[in-house]
């Protein structure tokens, strides 16, 4: 059986929480040479129901792009490193980064709920040591906390601290090169600012 490039754009509007794209602007003026990453689909029962991988640009056409395909497959047939890829905007799942967070992405963080749930952005960073190699040491908060909260492991969750980057890109300047200490949200100027050390 064939295969199909997943619309990600509709993805992204049916699971907007869980499924996150990088933006239209970003999507729509790709350059040769850059390498983004697309999902490939395909309905053979035997094959894994899609893969990720990546696609190196090679033009920019009216329709879109054509690619040139990064990865050998794991389970689709008929397709090989090399082979070439006509795609849009709305097939982009991704694009390379030069500042990637690397095995970090993988870590815990601890993370109010809200966060999480509700696309309520982190307004207070803390940043501890990490007490074990699965933790990242990063605690993100809405800043509104009451002391019982704060308390109430009920109030938070747990998720990777790569998928809250990938939320919410602006927190990467701030957990790319951890520092230990207390970060701020400036609404004025639309970044984090450190704020001290963490009370000990």
């Amino acid at each position: 059986m064939g295969w199909r490039l997943q619309d990600c754009e509709e993805q992204n509007r049916a699971h907007p929480r869980s499924f996150f794209i990088p933006s239209t602007a970003e999507r729509t003026t790709l350059k040769p040479g850059q390498l983004v990453k697309l999902v490939f689909l395909t309905d053979d029962p035997g094959d894994a129901r899609a893969e990720r991988m990546w696609v190196i640009v090679q033009t920019v056409t009216q329709a879109g792009y054509v690619g040139k395909l990064d990865n050998d497959p794991a389970q689709i047939k008929d397709l090989s490193a090399g082979d070439a890829i006509h795609f849009g905007p709305h097939h982009v799942a991704a694009i390379w980064s030069d500042e990637p967070l690397g095995f970090a992405a993988e870590r815990k963080a601890i993370a109010n709920r809200r966060i999480v749930q509700e696309d309520r952005q982190p307004k207070v960073l803390i940043y501890e040591e990490p007490i074990s190699p699965k933790d990242s040491g990063w605690t993100f908060l809405l800043g509104s906390e009451t002391p019982e909260d704060m308390n109430d492991s009920e109030q938070f969750l747990g998720p990777n601290l790569g998928w809250l980057v990938e939320r919410y890109p602006g927190l990467l300047p701030v957990v790319k090169n951890p520092v230990r200490g207390v970060y701020v949200y400036d609404e004025a100027k639309g970044q984090y600012r450190f704020d001290g050390l963490p009370n000990d």
